[in-house]
C-alpha cells in the first residue's frame, strides 16, 4: 500500500499547484519497501503564507521539476495499490485535477479511522493526534506528514473501512 502527502500554493486545485510530494510502499506489516520524493515547481510564486507554514520557497523549486514532469513517475509508483493519507481527500483532488489516471486510484482516509479509535479527541489534526502518541515532527512538509502519519499507523494499525 502507498502512504502519501503533498503540500500546495493554497487550496483550489484550479489555481493552486502541487509544491510537494513524498509517498511511500508500505507492506501489509507497515514496513517501508520504497519511496519517492520531489519538491515540484508550480510554475507561479509561492504566497508568503504558504512559505511561512511549509518552509518552502521560490528558491527551494526553481530547479525542481514541473508536475508534468513526474506524474508519470508518481502514477507508475502508486497504481492498484491502496493510497492512504490524513484528510487524503484534500491530496486526491489536487492529484486528479493534474492527473486524471488518479481519480480512479483508490483513496482511503486515515483521519476516519482515527476518529473511531480516538473518539473524544480535542482536536484530529494530525499534529494534535500524532502528539498524542507522542510523535513529534514538524508538520506540513510531505515527507514529515507521511512519516508521522506512519509512526500513527504503526501504533493504531488501520483498516480500509
Amino acid at each position: 500500500m502507498i502512504i502519501l502527502d503533498i503540500e500546495t500554493t493554497g487550496f483550489s486545485p484550479n489555481r493552486d499547484k502541487i509544491i510537494d510530494f513524498y509517498a511511500i510502499k508500505v507492506t501489509p506489516k507497515l514496513e517501508i519497501i520504497d519511496s519517492f520524493e520531489s519538491l515540484v515547481n508550480p510554475r507561479i510564486p509561492i504566497p508568503s503564507r504558504i512559505t511561512e507554514i511549509t518552509s518552502i520557497t521560490n528558491e527551494m523549486v526553481k530547479d525542481a521539476p514541473i508536475f508534468r514532469e513526474i506524474k508519470d513517475q508518481i502514477w507508475h509508483f502508486v497504481q492498484n495499490q491502496p493510497i492512504f493519507g490524513y484528510y487524503v481527500n484534500f491530496d486526491k483532488r489536487f492529484l486528479s485535477a493534474f492527473d486524471l489516471r488518479m481519480g480512479i486510484a483508490p483513496f482511503h482516509d486515515y483521519s476516519t479511522y482515527v476518529k473511531k479509535q480516538v473518539p473524544g479527541a480535542q482536536s484530529y489534526k494530525l499534529t494534535a493526534i500524532a502528539k498524542m502518541f507522542n510523535i513529534n515532527y514538524k508538520a506540513h512538509r510531505a515527507k514529515a506528514d507521511v512519516m508521522a502519519l506512519h509512526a500513527l499507523m504503526k501504533k493504531l494499525g488501520y483498516s480500509f473501512a
